[in-house]
């Protein structure tokens, strides 16, 4: 995939984020492997060797809110 096509590729999933709508890594692994032919499967270095070529990262939701307070107060 030339860098053209990749930030065509992109594009959707760009669009899909700023919209505020979550982008999994696997959506985009799914969508890259149907692109390059070939079947889905579960290796994503290559994906997030990809995504960082094009400045993406990954974004994490914190597993509970930053101001609770915690157990033991």
């Amino acid at each position: 995939m030339n860098e053209e096509e990749a930030k065509e590729f992109l594009e959707k999933f760009k669009e899909q984020a700023e919209k505020g709508q979550v982008v999994s890594d696997e959506e985009i692994a799914k969508a890259y492997d149907e692109s390059a032919g070939k079947e889905h499967n579960k290796s994503y270095s290559s994906i997030y060797y990809f995504l960082h070529q094009y400045g993406w990262r990954k974004i994490t939701l914190k597993k509970q809110h930053p101001s609770k307070a915690s157990d033991g107060e």
